[in-house]
């Protein structure tokens, strides 16, 4: 009862706070941001390029780690605020409230609202195509403005958020100019072998069982957290036939994805790639998804970003019905019509695809191209440009 009683206390008391907050002048240098996971994604790529923008620009972010700060203290300019959504502190309190420019992925908190004068820009965290789920459910928007990359995606993503169409601008995303402009991984992909020659494919699932009960797709879930290849066996077997295809192929593990022995297993031509090892080498997943020649994925929004490379995709569809039972009908009323590349049933399929890319034969060139065309309205690296430029930074 007293630990109940407290915790209203203090939340009282911070919300007081920030009201008083809210009385002092905005400050129209300071810049905050907020991602999940910290540090990454849409407002990791603005971030970067509002630093090399203005030296007069402060900047703050909101972090729901408190390594955090350790790992990114040398970052010049910015503050690090351990932030989460059941705990507020005097400092997020003071830079929610005076911030003139205010960036995030998910949502920042129901507990505070947009002052006028401040820019809440909603930069999402890919197209929506799945149902939103749990803790996934969007969250109350603040914002004058939220990111999509094309005009036909702004009806499906104004039902999704549940928000004005007129919200939602066609921008692009900020880490879509990593995409493209991703000299910091050098000349080949850093997590391919030395020296090595041959094709490489990077496989995006989206998680089934998830380290947040809440948002588990369980029915969907296999020994190896992946689709098809279902145990240690088949992905052995998949290993051989990379090794004969002369094939690289990096799975990156979804951050919500529950962790699986298989991904401690070391394999010739396959890898299984996490946050952490993109952290030790100072990377963005986007920097190191650019230095591929192939996408594998299913569900994931990463396709749509991934359709401005301009090369093949497959889309692993064994489990469709089941993860559909299980997370709720896609926000896109037809899925299959945006999923503009190669259609994996089976495993005969997967290598089939994977022998296509080896051999440079790109099939489904033609359909890519037209749904490019209608899904993304610009297919350039000037994303954080047009935004600063709508926000007038």
């Amino acid at each position: 009862m007293f630990k109940r009683f407290l915790h209203h206390f203090k939340t009282l008391f911070i919300y007081i706070c920030y009201l008083l907050f809210r009385m002092l002048p905005i400050q129209k240098n300071l810049i905050l941001f907020e991602s999940v996971q910290d540090c990454s994604d849409n407002s990791w790529a603005m971030y970067k390029f509002l630093q090399k923008r203005n030296p007069a620009y402060r900047f703050v972010w909101l972090c729901h780690s408190t390594e955090t700060r350790q790992k990114h203290i040398a970052e010049e300019r910015t503050r690090f605020i351990y932030h989460h959504f059941g705990f507020h502190s005097l400092a997020d309190c003071m830079a929610l409230a005076r911030a003139g420019n205010i960036f995030y992925t998910h949502g920042i908190t129901r507990l505070f609202k947009r002052r006028k004068g401040q820019n809440m820009v909603n930069l999402w965290h890919g197209i929506a195509l799945k149902a939103p789920k749990g803790v996934n459910k969007p969250p109350k928007h603040e914002f004058n403005a939220v990111l999509c990359l094309s005009e036909e995606n702004r009806q499906n993503q104004a039902r999704f958020i549940k928000c004005d169409e007129r919200l939602i601008l066609p921008l692009g995303y900020p880490r879509n100019d990593l995409l493209l402009n991703n000299n910091a991984c050098g000349k080949s992909n850093p997590f391919a072998p030395k020296d090595f020659q041959g094709k490489v494919i990077i496989w995006m699932p989206t998680f089934r069982a998830s380290v947040l009960q809440v948002i588990s797709e369980t029915t969907c879930d296999t020994d190896t957290g992946l689709p098809l290849l279902n145990t240690l066996e088949s992905i052995s077997f998949f290993n051989d036939f990379l090794i004969q295809t002369h094939v690289f192929c990096i799975i990156k593990i979804h951050p919500l994805q529950s962790q699986k022995e298989v991904f401690k297993q070391q394999f010739s031509n396959l890898l299984f790639l996490t946050n952490d090892q993109l952290e030790q080498k100072g990377l963005q997943v986007y920097e190191m998804l650019g230095h591929s020649d192939a996408l594998l994925t299913d569900y994931s929004s990463v396709f749509f970003d991934y359709y401005i490379l301009d090369k093949p995709i497959g889309f692993i569809l064994s489990d469709m019905e089941e993860y559909r039972k299980s997370r709720g009908e896609f926000v896109v009323s037809d899925p299959l019509s945006v999923m503009a590349g190669r259609h994996i049933y089976s495993e005969a399929d997967l290598k089939e695809f994977v022998k296509d890319v080896a051999e440079e034969r790109d099939n489904e060139a033609q359909m890519r191209h037209a749904t490019a065309q209608r899904m993304i309205l610009h297919r350039d690296a000037n994303s954080c440009e047009r935004i600063a430029q709508y926000c007038k930074l």
